[in-house]
């Protein structure tokens, strides 16, 4: 027997009531608790998220007619039992059917383990299927609300063979048989396949750029340990003002760098600190008023790197935002 609460019932809130008045109240609260128990059974991975979801209702001869449909999983496919379904079969097993025995040890273990979500409500005085009596108005009440509760899902009757088949025709629901569910199954695992195979290629692509950001950086690191050990042979040639000339130009492109290949600025930030940190066991190549332009440089690119960066934060929610970072190349965070 499924782990469920015997008193949760619509009738234990509404037996205070009478007549028709009781009966309404046994619809709301069935309602209520039918809601309840589909958004329990609405949890989906983060891997599907934004996915469609299929809601599929089993029909009781649909059981009989292939038990395995309890093996049949996927996050996107809810498999739903109600209490008319499983009532049924209890009964065939009470009467000494065998086959019903094991369905019904079968389908308790399916919910027990919540591979199946089970409708412990009864929608069959909920007034959704007019002219349609047990044992079909329960079950078929149930997906006219399941589809109603949330119209953006798949909602489907899981069925066999029978006059069933007539009543969802009649309420516009769609069915789906034992061996249709199966297919379904196996095209959404051929699709998770795919997607991961996509994933892992998407994964491959995004290593190599940042393997490749990485290698820039390091390039530009060894790049200005190169300028910085020339100083003096690049001062004589260019002059002083080539200099200030390669600042002014240096320091906006590696704030433009920064907002694009933060990785490769980084490296090649770390790469300039080990070198300038490392200057000091150079100390026949560099002599003190060298070290003095070296650091004095370095440092004059990196507060224009940080005003640049302060610039950016002063003009966001301003009209100069959006123009700003198409040049910086920051993508704002939400």
């Amino acid at each position: 027997m499924p782990h469920l609460d015997e008193t949760s019932g619509a009738g234990s809130q509404c037996r205070y009531a009478e007549d028709e008045a009781r009966l309404l109240c046994d619809v709301v609260t069935a309602a209520q608790q039918s809601v309840d128990i589909l958004a329990a059974h609405s949890t989906i991975p983060a891997a599907w998220e934004g996915s469609e979801v299929y809601r599929i209702f089993v029909d009781a001869v649909a059981m009989f007619y292939d038990s395995t449909v309890f093996n049949v999983e996927h996050p996107l496919v809810k498999l739903t039992v109600t209490s008319s379904a499983r009532g049924f079969i209890a009964h065939q097993a009470s009467q000494g059917d065998g086959v019903a025995k094991a369905l019904l040890e079968s389908l308790d273990q399916a919910i027990n383990q919540r591979r199946i979500e089970y409708m412990s409500v009864d929608f069959t005085n909920s007034g959704r299927t007019p002219g349609i009596y047990a044992p079909y108005a329960d079950l078929l009440a149930h997906v006219i609300f399941a589809r109603e509760t949330y119209p953006e899902d798949e909602v489907r009757l899981l069925i066999s063979v029978g006059q069933i088949e007539q009543y969802a025709k009649q309420l516009g629901i769609q069915v789906i048989t034992n061996q249709g569910l199966k297919t379904l199954v196996q095209e959404l695992k051929e699709k998770d396949a795919a997607r991961e195979i996509e994933e892992a290629q998407r994964q491959a692509r995004q290593n190599r750029q940042e393997l490749i950001k990485g290698l820039v950086g390091l390039a530009l690191g060894f790049g200005a340990f190169i300028v910085v050990y020339n100083l003096e042979l690049i001062i004589s040639t260019i002059t002083i003002w080539g200099i200030v000339a390669l600042v002014v130009v240096a320091g906006p492109a590696l704030y433009a760098l920064r907002g694009r290949m933060r990785l490769a600025y980084a490296v090649a930030e770390v790469t300039v600190g080990y070198i300038t940190a490392s200057g000091a066991f150079f100390g026949k190549n560099v002599n003190t008023d060298r070290g003095k332009q070296v650091l004095a440089l370095l440092g004059g690119v990196y507060i224009i790197v940080r005003g640049l960066d302060n610039v950016g934060k002063a003009v966001q929610g301003t009209a100069f935002e959006k123009r700003w970072n198409r040049y910086s190349g920051e993508k704002k965070t939400p």
